[in-house]
């Protein structure tokens, strides 16, 4: 059961982009507050702290706490509180920071912040009259560009006597980027593709890689996708089109006579009722198609409801799901008083939650059972689909992971793609601020039945056929491979 929205450990990236400002907390004191909290309410913890790292968890947590005393910003006292539940090599454990954009800063402060950046004079029409020009001449990546998911129109470009390629925005937002600002610099390499430098929204540096395949570019090691719009070629794709592929919210689609796409980009139990009525309206449409893919690209996690209504569609065997146990700690007790508070969850998860609350205060202290291992079974095995591909990435976790090892259990199903997070083996996971107000930590409050025989974390879960990570069009392949079997 994993009944909340996890926050991955990305946060790294955003502490490094967050604008320095002086420190306004108490570092020293924040950085104690942080180490007890996961002390005394984590689920890993008596797994993680051993005789055998005890050493190497004292020694980081004496150098990162003298960090936490140099610290002059709040955002450099959030890095070394990060940096010390890295010990932990779990994304259910960490730090979160707010201070990325003050408080009220407006439009116009945010646009003076970056006022000095890079630009490169260029309009559309300028834009357009060099890459007809020498059409013949232009590195594949160059053109015209829209950002899918996003406000950005760009040029990509390469300037007189140099060996990289611009990316120019040409039009975007008009606060975080303006016309004429560089967005991304791309250098092509002997074996193909590219090494950019590409900057986000908040302007902070990323050293990605970068592909061109048909009309777009996309950078994979971020998740950025950009689609051309000129000069076009026979087969290219509209930005619209390109953007339906992407995972973008929850969806089912045809996709040809045979093959039906489910998308489910999230768990949220705010997501849960708009789940099981889309997977009712199509049921039958669903039951009556050869092949199912189910898209969970960046799915990271939620609540294992939100997923319910699929699993008696793709079943074939019983599905056995492992126990767990939660720490009963204080603060993890709230935690779940607060779950069987939220009417986002369904009536048996409250219920669920609220038993387990009362019987975790009744053995304070201790790791209490929150569900035995079960197997379970349904009514019918449908003929169709006869064929389920998950399509997976590196962003399908906790929740979404749960949903591959049911799903890995009917023999309708395989698993496409690359592995998945690695971020399940603690779950149900607790929030909570601190003394310091834009500094919150976040810890795991379950641990699985599964370890330590059978762990997922931080592997991930395998796919049964790997693809190409560099492949943008990936459920083109999945969709292949389904429809030629037999």
């Amino acid at each position: 059961m994993n009944i909340r929205p996890i926050l991955l450990a990305a946060a790294a990236t955003a502490f490094a982009a967050a604008p320095a400002r002086a420190q306004s907390c108490d570092c020293p004191a924040t950085f104690d507050q942080a180490v007890s909290l996961i002390r005394d309410n984590y689920s890993g913890w008596g797994d993680k702290v051993t005789a055998a790292t005890r050493d190497s968890l004292d020694r980081a947590t004496t150098r990162l706490r003298a960090q936490a005393v140099q610290a002059r910003t709040d955002r450099d006292c959030a890095i070394a509180i990060q940096e010390w539940t890295r010990f932990f090599n779990d994304g259910h454990v960490g730090a979160s920071f707010s201070g990325g954009q003050a408080a009220g800063e407006s439009p116009e402060q945010v646009r003076a912040r970056f006022a000095d950046w890079e630009r490169v004079d260029m309009t559309e029409e300028q834009a357009r009259r060099y890459l007809d020009e020498n059409r013949a001449r232009l590195d594949p990546a160059e053109g015209i560009y829209e950002a899918v998911g996003a406000q950005y129109r760009l040029a990509v470009v390469r300037r007189p006597g140099a060996a990289e390629l611009t990316a120019i925005v040409l039009k975007a937002d008009s606060v975080w980027w303006m016309p004429g600002q560089v967005k991304a610099r791309l250098r092509p390499q002997p074996a193909g593709g590219y090494a950019s430098t590409f900057y986000l929204r908040d302007h902070s540096e990323q050293p990605w890689r970068a592909v061109m395949q048909r009309n777009v570019l996309g950078f994979t090691t971020g998740s950025a996708r950009w689609v051309r719009v000129h000069p076009s070629a026979p087969g290219d794709l509209a930005p619209e089109a390109y953007a339906a592929t992407q995972n973008g919210g929850p969806a089912i689609r045809r996709l040809s006579a045979s093959t039906l796409l489910l998308q489910m980009p999230s768990m949220d139990p705010g997501l849960r009722l708009r789940m099981d009525s889309l997977i009712a309206a199509h049921r039958e449409e669903i039951l009556r198609t050869p092949n199912l893919i189910v898209d969970l690209r960046g799915n990271g996690g939620g609540a294992d409801a939100t997923y319910g209504a699929l699993l008696p569609l793709i079943y074939t065997d019983s599905v056995r799901t492992a126990g767990m146990q939660v720490r009963a700690s204080e603060l993890n007790i709230r935690n779940f008083e607060e779950f069987a508070a939220d009417t986002q969850l369904s009536t048996a998860s409250r219920l669920r939650s609220r038993m387990l609350a009362e019987e975790m205060r009744r053995h304070p202290g201790e790791m209490v059972e929150a569900g035995a291992a079960s197997v379970r079974g349904y009514d019918s095995v449908f003929p169709m689909p006869a064929r389920v591909g998950m399509l997976v990435d590196g962003g399908c976790a906790s929740s979404c992971e749960q949903l591959l090892l049911a799903a890995k259990q009917s023999r309708k199903v395989t698993i496409f793609g690359q592995n998945s997070a690695g971020v399940l083996d603690y779950a149900n996971v607790a929030d909570v601020p601190t003394m310091c107000p834009v500094v919150r930590m976040r810890w795991a409050t379950s641990r699985s039945g599964r370890l330590p025989a059978d762990p997922v974390d931080p592997d991930g879960i395998a796919p049964h056929v790997r693809l190409d990570p560099a492949d943008l069009f990936p459920l083109d392949a999945v969709q292949k491979q389904l429809e030629g079997a037999r």
